[in-house]
């Protein structure tokens, strides 16, 4: 069953509650705003391009990290190696 709104329609509400609406309120309009100003600042500033320099900079350092990962992995393998075999002479005793 509906209940019908009018103007006589009551509503009760504790202060706490009107209080906190109010808070509520008013921070999403500062949030509005705040978003508001930064995305004009961000359409006024320019695009900062990425430069050919920094861009060879960024793909030589990886290549380094894999090469480095590189190694590193084929000094893990060789202690995995020693590893077994010392377990193969353990369990072959």
């Amino acid at each position: 069953m509906a209940t019908e709104i009018s103007k006589q329609t009551k509503l009760k509400l504790s202060l706490e509650s009107i209080i906190g609406l109010g808070v509520v309120l008013v921070s999403m309009t500062g949030m509005w705003y705040t978003l508001e100003a930064k995305i004009q600042e961000a359409m006024v500033e320019p695009k900062s391009p990425i430069e050919r320099v920094e861009f060879d900079l960024r793909i030589e350092a990886i290549g380094n990290q894999v090469m480095n990962n590189g190694k590193q992995l084929e000094e893990i393998k060789a202690q995995l190696d020693k590893l077994d075999a010392r377990l193969y002479e353990v369990s072959t005793k």
